[in-house]
C-alpha cells in the first residue's frame, strides 16, 4: 500500500485527493480504469459508473461527477513517458493489492466453512449473554 501511495504521489496527486482510502474496492477499481492522469482526464461518467457497479458500489450521480471533475482538475504532470511508466507500475501494484485482497477473502470463506464443521461449532455460534453489573 505504501508503494502504491508513493507512486501516486509522484504520478497522480488528483487520485490521492479523490481516493484518500486506497483500500476501498471502488478506489482501486477506478484507479485501475484511470491508470494515468491522461487516462483519468478522458474517463467518462458512464465508465466510472460501470466500474462502481462492478465494485459493488451504488450509483450516486453527484459522487460520480465529483470524481470525474477531480480527475480532470489541473495539476502538475510528468512527461508522457514518465506517466506511462509510473502508470504501469501503479497498475501492477493495484493488481497485487487486488490479488492479496481476493486471497484473504478466499481464506476467510474457507476458514468459515471449516469452522462450521467443527464439533463445537453449535456451542460457539451463539452469542453469549453477559448480564450488566
Amino acid at each position: 500500500m505504501r508503494h502504491l501511495r508513493f507512486v501516486l504521489l509522484e504520478l497522480y496527486l488528483q487520485a490521492i485527493k479523490v481516493f484518500p482510502n486506497l483500500q476501498h474496492y471502488a478506489a482501486t477499481a477506478v484507479m485501475g480504469a484511470a491508470s494515468t492522469p491522461a487516462v483519468g482526464y478522458r474517463l467518462k461518467s458512464r465508465r466510472i459508473e460501470a466500474v462502481f457497479r462492478r465494485a459493488g458500489r451504488r450509483n450516486d450521480p453527484a459522487l460520480l461527477e465529483r470524481i470525474r471533475a477531480d480527475l480532470r482538475a489541473p495539476a502538475l504532470r510528468q512527461s508522457r513517458r514518465v506517466e506511462t511508466v509510473l502508470g504501469t507500475v501503479g497498475t501492477g501494484l493495484l493488481r497485487i493489492l487486488e490479488a492479496m485482497r481476493d486471497t484473504v477473502e478466499g481464506l476467510e470463506r474457507a476458514l468459515t466453512a471449516e469452522l462450521a464443521q467443527h464439533p463445537l461449532a453449535p456451542i460457539h455460534s451463539h452469542p453469549v449473554s453477559v448480564p450488566c453489573l
